[in-house]
């Protein structure tokens, strides 16, 4: 079974393609070493660190392997899903489920089939017939299911799943925080003062500048906490940007120029710790 996932490069889709067939033929040693140089080629592979899981001869070394993929992917469904625990190899290649029986019902008896979910609760009537959670099997309805690799889950199953992904303590987050906000209110002033009265140029060269400046201070921050994602720290540093601009509006005047500057670093360092 082939590990198929978006790559960056001809080269390493053809390097990823390699690994997988030479894994498929029981050579895993021989896998292991062309994973490591995929890798090594390509820190940006989640296929070579999800190939790396799938080869890995104990829990431990799985799990920093499939972590170490979602610090790339934060949002990969196979990796999130193998996480819970699920294989791999069927995470790629999902089988078809069986069809699920219908509930007996006595056409004589007046009343509404009642379906029990696993964790006890039960439902009734109309809830029955549309789509249920593969985890909980709890019904869910169209609007609030979530497709994943190995079928439909409720909102509640992903979320939990995404707990254990958001490692970040409120011990980080303050450490994130107090690197951040000062980091924000510096480089906001430097905007003001350096290209508040440039011009029309000085549009140009923060609309250029900003997300630049928003990814390093996102970057040192994220060290700060110790690398750990969290639910909130995106937003945090988002404020931490606006912060400093708002700041930064008793130095200069020149508004527009600070809205653009906080509008692109603040979305830029969003986006690095998300």
């Amino acid at each position: 079974m082939s590990i198929e996932i978006k790559t960056s490069s001809p080269r390493e889709r053809l390097l990823l393609r390699q690994a997988n067939r030479v894994a498929d033929q029981g050579k895993l040693a021989a896998a292991q070493s062309l994973f490591e140089a995929l890798v090594e080629e390509f820190p940006e592979s989640v296929g070579g660190y999800l190939g790396l899981a799938r080869l890995a001869s104990d829990e431990e070394s799985r799990e920093d392997h499939l972590r170490h993929a979602l610090t790339i992917d934060s949002k990969n469904e196979i990796v999130l899903a193998a996480l819970e625990g699920e294989s791999i190899a069927e995470l790629i290649n999902p089988p078809e489920p069986d069809e699920e029986p219908e509930p007996e019902v006595d056409p004589e008896e007046d009343v509404v089939a009642v379906v029990k979910s696993a964790d006890g609760h039960q439902f009734e009537g109309d809830e029955v017939d549309g789509l249920r959670c593969n985890r909980c099997g709890k019904p869910i309805d169209a609007q609030s299911a979530i497709r994943t690799p190995v079928g439909y889950r409720c909102r509640e199953c992903i979320r939990e799943v995404e707990e254990k992904y958001f490692t970040a303590t409120n011990a980080n987050y303050i450490a994130a925080i107090a690197v951040a906000l000062p980091l924000s209110i510096i480089a906001a002033f430097v905007v003001a003062y350096l290209l508040g009265s440039i011009g029309f140029f000085s549009l140009i060269i923060t609309l250029f500048a900003s997300p630049t400046i928003g990814t390093f201070v996102a970057t040192l921050a994220f060290r700060a906490a110790g690398k750990n994602r969290g639910r909130y720290l995106p937003h945090a540093m988002s404020a931490c940007i606006w912060i400093g601009a708002l700041l930064a509006l008793a130095l200069s005047f020149n508004w527009i120029v600070l809205a653009i500057y906080a509008v692109s670093a603040s979305s830029a360092a969003f986006l690095r710790v998300r």
